[in-house]
């Protein structure tokens, strides 16, 4: 009996037609889905003196900013996610406060940057924290507490370098009775000073303090380390301006005629070096960051900068690299929450500080950076870099 054949080529187009439909519909909602979790730009926006008096600095904050953006579209496996949008200030707080506000309400930035100069920073504070806009400063003042609002301060401050100042003396060099001579003029040698005398009485040093006024002129310094002599230190901090380095030494060692071990914040001023080298042997000089240490000078950032500017990079532009550093470990932590819930988190984070140039460390709970210190002493007429230090202050706060 002949087979019968049951094909319709009618049904069969018709299940064909189907199977292409639901193919299609399967690749366009894997296309969607690829989309939804595809990663988004992060739009920064950055609104500083680019033409006006600090222009010097923002310059090489802008290009260490520019080249660690190049290096890490170069290295990485896929494209940087960040954007930056800036506006010239000239400085002025006015045009300071109309840029945030531009960046924020008509360009929609996530992030806010810069701003060198502390009663512009002020302003810019105050338009993140009231529009809640996540801002990593760049400047530091006392006026820029944070409390741990919006605003995060990405530069070390004097009373943390007090406080390390205090803890390397103590607990490295084995220094007991600790002094300080500083100027209750300036408010960064204030704060320096208090943490320093804070940071040595809970840790167990003899602490002795004698403030002078540059105010004055000339200032008392005699009478000021006659005070001090009685307390017989180890080691005088001489909290004050360079430019009163050499004349301070030299009464110093005139009125103390002894050993001590005399310790600063600044490089002493080049002519007074080169006119007097003997006045800074055995002087320390506790720096946020020196830009001749061989690890920056070897640095990848550190040639290619030289290559692409044709110049030497410096502090700032060492900070411009560490700001975008930070700003790729923010963005690329738990994507599962915002940018504002990830900055909320700095604190918390783990960072490699093997990727940051500035001794970067984390952040406090309060919004403050931490970073190392850099340790320099004067040798038989030569500054020798020691190192850098680190150690967890007991001060809150610092």
């Amino acid at each position: 009996m002949p087979r019968i054949s049951l094909f319709c080529p009618t049904l069969a187009l018709k299940a064909i037609s189907l199977s292409l439909v639901r193919l299609l519909a399967l690749s366009t909602l894997l296309c969607f889905m690829s989309a939804c979790f595809k990663p988004s730009l992060v739009w920064v926006g950055i609104a500083e003196d680019q033409t006006g008096p600090l222009a010097h600095i923002t310059r090489e904050l802008d290009q260490g900013r520019r080249l660690t953006q190049l290096m890490y579209n170069q290295e990485a496996q896929s494209k940087s996610l960040l954007r930056f949008k800036t506006i010239d200030t000239l400085n002025s707080p006015e045009k300071t406060a109309n840029a945030f506000r531009s960046l924020v309400d008509q360009q929609k930035v996530q992030i806010l940057l810069g701003v060198p100069s502390s009663e512009c920073a002020q302003i810019a504070k105050h338009i993140a924290e009231f529009r809640k806009i996540p801002f990593i400063c760049n400047a530091f003042d006392s006026s820029l507490e944070t409390k741990a609002g919006q605003t995060r301060l990405f530069r070390q401050s004097p009373s943390q370098m007090g406080s390390l100042t205090a803890l390397y003396f103590f607990y490295v060099l084995k220094k007991n009775r600790l002094a300080v001579l500083y100027d209750e003029a300036l408010l960064s040698t204030v704060q320096a000073s208090e943490a320093y005398l804070r940071e040595g009485r809970l840790i167990g040093a003899s602490m002795q303090e004698e403030p002078f006024s540059s105010f004055d002129r000339p200032p008392d310094w005699q009478v000021s380390l006659s005070k001090l002599q009685s307390a017989s230190p180890d080691l005088v901090f001489l909290a004050a301006d360079p430019s009163h380095y050499k004349d301070l030494l030299t009464i110093a060692r005139r009125v103390l005629q002894m050993s001590s071990i005399f310790v600063l914040h600044h490089l002493p001023l080049l002519e007074d070096l080169e006119s007097d080298p003997d006045l800074f042997e055995n002087a320390y000089f506790m720096l946020p960051f020196y830009e001749k240490k061989e690890k920056f000078v070897q640095s990848s950032f550190y040639r290619q900068y030289e290559d692409r500017f044709n110049q030497k990079p410096g502090f700032f532009s060492a900070q411009g690299h560490d700001e975008v550093v930070l700003l790729h470990e923010l963005i690329n932590a738990d994507r599962n929450k915002t940018i504002s819930e990830r900055f909320a988190l700095l604190h918390s984070l783990n960072f490699d500080k093997s990727k940051f140039l500035t001794g970067f460390r984390g952040f406090t709970e309060e919004g403050y950076s931490m970073h190392e210190l850099d340790v320099l002493k004067m040798n038989q007429g030569k500054i020798e870099y020691q190192g850098e230090f680190w150690m967890e202050s007991l001060s809150k706060g610092s």
